[in-house]
């Protein structure tokens, strides 16, 4: 984003759950990837996860778990699944509406970094 670009009046950031509700998208993510690794988390420690970013939410599950999960393979595997099922809803929506209001899902990293750089160009 460059600071010389006239045509950037404003941005919206939706940090997963603000503007979209995709609390179900995550949870079904989530359901898959522990499924497939034989797995059982009950809807009270999902519900404990509400907010908190995966990577904090699965080192609280992981130890609760044995043999604990594997973190990473499993943030990995889940991410692989939003990203496929937000690819099948852009399919089913509108030409172009999807493209236009969704993206992949960023790492906390990259949403601080895009949050920087549009307050460094005057971007409210």
């Amino acid at each position: 984003m460059s600071p010389t670009d006239a045509r950037t009046r404003a941005v919206i950031f939706d940090l997963d759950g603000v503007l979209v509700d995709s609390e179900a998208l995550h949870v079904e993510a989530w359901r898959e990837v522990f499924t497939a690794r034989g797995v059982i988390v009950s809807d009270e420690e999902y519900a404990h996860g509400v907010g908190m970013a995966d990577a904090d939410w699965l080192a609280w599950l992981a130890p609760r778990r044995a043999p604990p999960l594997a973190v990473q393979e499993c943030l990995d595997a889940k991410l692989a699944r939003v990203q496929e099922a937000l690819a099948r809803k852009r399919a089913e929506s509108p030409a172009g509406l999807a493209d236009r209001i969704a993206s992949a899902p960023f790492s906390r990293r990259t949403q601080e970094q895009l949050l920087r750089e549009t307050e460094e160009s005057g971007i409210p």
